[in-house]
C-alpha cells in the first residue's frame, strides 16, 4: 500500500474536558528527512512556554515542561525513535529497542539544522510555529515506510499538564504505545 508523503493533522487532548488550545502538525517526508511543523494556538498566559534561546542545544527531560514530540519507527519493526523539541529550541532524539526498552540518546545524529521558531500574540492569543527536520539517512530509514505519532506535553501556567496526540490508545496517556503510531508515511 502506498502511503502519502505529506499530511496535516489535528492533535487531540487526552482529557475529555474542553481545552481552549488548538494544536496541529504537518508532516512532510522525503528520502533524506522528515520535516515536522507544529502549529499551536492558545489563550495568552494559559500555557507555560519557555522563551527562545539564542543557542540551539541538546537536552534531557524536556517533557517535564511544554514539549513537542514525535515518535516514529519503521513499519513492522519493534525499534523506534522519540524526538523532543522545546519551544526554547532545546531538543533530543532517543532510540528504543522496543516498547519503553533500551532507551539511549541517538548518537548517529549529533546536530540538527536549527529549528524554526515563530511566535506572535494576536487578540489575546499566542500563536506558535515550531519546525524541525529529522535526517533519515543516518538512521538508515531513507527508504523505509514509517509509522508516526505526533504528540505534545503542554504545561499550563497553573501547573496542570495536558497530553496531546494524533491518537490515544490506552487508558492513560502513553505516547510509546505503538498502536498510537497511526500516521503512515512512505519515501515514495
Amino acid at each position: 500500500m502506498n502511503h502519502p508523503k505529506t499530511v496535516s493533522r489535528d492533535l487531540k487532548p487526552f482529557s475529555r474536558t474542553q481545552s481552549p488550545i488548538e494544536l496541529k502538525v504537518d508532516l512532510n517526508r522525503s528520502r533524506e528527512g522528515l520535516l515536522v511543523t507544529y502549529f499551536l494556538t492558545s489563550p495568552l498566559g494559559f500555557l507555560s512556554i519557555a522563551d527562545q534561546r539564542s543557542q540551539v542545544s541538546r537536552a534531557d527531560k524536556l517533557w517535564e515542561n511544554t514539549c513537542f514530540e514525535l515518535f516514529f519507527g519503521e513499519t513492522g519493526k519493534a525499534h523506534y525513535w522519540e524526538l523532543n523539541l522545546s519551544p526554547d529550541l532545546r531538543w533530543n532524539l532517543y532510540r528504543f529497542t522496543s516498547y519503553r526498552e533500551g532507551m539511549a540518546q541517538e548518537e548517529r545524529i549529533s546536530e540538527l539544522d536549527p529549528p524554526e521558531h515563530q511566535q506572535s500574540v494576536q487578540k489575546n492569543e499566542v500563536k506558535l510555529l515550531l519546525r524541525i527536520k529529522i535526517p533519515l539517512v543516518p538512521l538508515h530509514l531513507e527508504a523505509a515506510p514509517l509509522d508516526i505519532s505526533a504528540t505534545a506535553v503542554l504545561r499550563e501556567s497553573s501547573g496542570a499538564t495536558q497530553y496531546w496526540a494524533l491518537a490515544h490508545c490506552a487508558s492513560q496517556p502513553d505516547f510509546h504505545n505503538r498502536s498510537s503510531f497511526v500516521e503512515k508515511l512512505s519515501s515514495q
